[in-house]
This record gives C-alpha cells, sequence and structure tokens, in this order.
C-alpha cells in the first residue's frame, strides 16, 4: 500500500489553471519518519514490511496524461492557446525493484 496526499498544481498559462495532483507519503526506510525521499510500500494499516526483502518494495507515482490548453503568443492582444497533453500525478503504487544476482 502507498498511502498518498493531493495538492493543488497552479499554472497561471494553463487553463484550467488548477490542477489536483497527488503526491507520495512514504515512510523512511532507516528513520522510520514520514518524508518524501525515501518511499516504501507499507504491508498494512500504519505497518512496514519486516523481512529485509521486502524493502525492493518502492512506491511509484502513477501518472495520467490529460488534454489542456496552453497560452502561447499574444495576436493583436489577443492570446493564442495550444491543445497540449500534460502528465498529471493521479496516486502512488507499489512496485517491486528487481535484484541482479550475480
Amino acid at each position: 500500500m502507498c498511502p498518498s496526499y493531493f495538492v493543488i498544481n497552479m499554472d497561471p498559462t494553463r487553463i484550467p489553471s488548477m490542477l489536483l495532483e497527488s503526491q507520495c507519503h512514504c515512510q523512511s526506510a532507516d528513520s522510520g519518519l514520514i518524508r518524501e525521499s525515501a518511499p516504501r510500500c507499507l504491508v498494512g494499516p500504519g505497518e512496514t514490511p519486516k523481512d529485509p526483502r521486502d524493502s525492493r518494495m518502492k512506491c511509484e507515482p502513477v501518472h495520467y496524461h490529460t488534454w489542456v490548453l496552453r497560452r502561447g503568443e499574444c495576436l493583436n492582444g489577443v492570446y493564442q492557446y495550444h491543445r497540449v497533453l500534460e502528465p498529471v500525478q493521479v496516486g502512488c503504487q507499489c512496485h517491486t525493484h528487481s535484484l541482479n544476482v550475480l
């Protein structure tokens, strides 16, 4: 399980100017403190894996691409807008990283 929270992504040069994005809210393996720099998956409510091999499980962001209008140049006092696909983080998922064995 990878807990997450939502933040507002503001950009005045985009329509819509406000998008809601997810951020991973994970535990640090070394200190047990909540921070984003060392994402680890949770195996149950509030638990971290007991088996060291489970440390291969990491929280990774999940993105979705959505259409937005991006403001371009101003011609005769009117801004031109262009339709573009923009990535938006919509959640976090638990992912196993493979280990290379020699």
